[in-house]
């Protein structure tokens, strides 16, 4: 039987989040040198978290994270590894899209770069 309509959009269930940080400092580095700033999300809810993207504002920023669904009351960890080539503060934005109503869930990553050879 063919009526025209098209199957409802299965919706994912909405969980809830908690998180200690929203933003980190990691201080003052060198040009090239790399730190990673870890951010943790503890799944409050009743239905498993998923996370569905972490984007950046910056290519500088390389996020990494487990993609399996996290277990309501268990924590999952987000990494952003940072390599700025460029001396001068830095404030960077991490977005983590994942089943909540208040997605995106926003991080700031600051800090400062310096060339060390200059000083």
């Amino acid at each position: 039987m063919i009526t025209g309509d098209t199957l409802p959009k299965k919706e994912v269930a909405q969980t809830t989040v908690v998180y200690e940080e929203a933003v980190c400092d990691l201080g003052v580095f060198a040009v090239n040198e790399s730190r990673e700033a870890v951010f943790t999300l503890k799944n409050t809810g009743r239905q498993p978290l998923l996370v569905a993207d972490v984007t950046t504002s910056c290519g500088c920023a390389t996020p990494r994270y487990d993609k399996k669904p996290v277990k309501p009351g268990d924590s999952m960890e987000i990494r952003v590894a940072m390599n700025i080539k460029e001396e001068g503060y830095f404030e960077k934005s991490i977005s983590v899209y994942c089943n909540i109503s208040e997605a995106p869930v926003q991080f700031k990553i600051k800090g400062a770069v310096v060339n060390k050879e200059s000083q």
